[in-house]
């Protein structure tokens, strides 16, 4: 019961989000997630290339939340040839309450997901 309960937590610290992309320009060649720069306003030269979301529903907490949907864009745009995201958009989406069981005992938990929906775009060097 004790390697459930530590497996249970440890999928909850990793956490995971899912992301999704409408491609509007011209894509490129894949590159690293690492090389993808967030911005909170438009660069003065660059090339749309999809309008893209991400959503985090397993993160320990709001922030968590938060990075965790940041990575899942970044890996959206970067598999798109995008070297930047302009974040358009963020909130919290709520959905029903849960109830789980830990042992004998039972655990509610409001469900919420970060959402953050972006642009992907290229930006000349």
């Amino acid at each position: 019961m004790r390697k459930i309960l530590l497996t249970a937590i440890l999928l909850m610290l990793m956490g995971c989000a899912t992301s999704s992309a409408i491609v509007t320009g011209q894509r490129r060649v894949p590159i690293h997630p690492d090389m993808v720069t967030i911005y909170s306003q438009y660069p003065d030269k660059y090339e749309e290339i999809a309008i893209i979301n991400a959503k985090a529903e397993d993160g320990w907490t709001e922030d968590h939340k938060v990075r965790l949907a940041l990575e899942a864009l970044k890996k959206r745009a970067a598999k798109l040839g995008a070297n930047g995201v302009v974040i358009t958009g963020q909130g919290i989406e709520k959905g029903p309450t849960q109830m789980n069981t830990i042992g004998n005992s039972f655990v509610f938990s409001a469900n919420s997901s970060q959402v953050i929906t972006g642009r992907a775009i290229f930006v000349p060097k």
